[in-house]
């Protein structure tokens, strides 16, 4: 039997079409009611985590240093779901953690 996963990618909170967010209420419904699981990300969520990993916040990103591309953005959620698609016995990838320490003992039965 196959299943249905899908990947979705929020947008920015702050975004310059004003029907974003209801464009991605109605995806989100229908990937609800025909996918098997969706999995998704939040772009400010992705941006954050990035920033931190470089050492870096929003408000203190100088003009002259190099800014997170989407691109990089797209490889961070491409790292991220190949580490959780891959199988393995660790629920960590290089950036963080998928799943916090509770849910990954429950998961791996320990």
């Amino acid at each position: 039997m196959g299943y249905i996963l899908s990947v979705a990618v929020a947008p920015h909170q702050g975004g310059e079409c004003p029907l974003q967010h209801f464009n991605s209420l109605l995806c989100l419904s229908w990937l609800q009611r025909y996918a098997d699981g969706v999995l998704l990300f939040h772009n400010d969520d992705v941006l954050r985590r990035m920033q931190a990993s470089c050492g870096r916040k929003i408000e203190q990103v100088p003009a002259l240093e190099p800014q997170i591309s989407f691109s990089d953005m797209n490889t961070h959620i491409a790292s991220c779901l190949a580490a959780l698609m891959h199988p393995v016995r660790s629920l960590r990838t290089p950036r963080y953690d998928i799943l916090g320490k509770e849910s990954a003992k429950e998961f791996l039965g320990h």
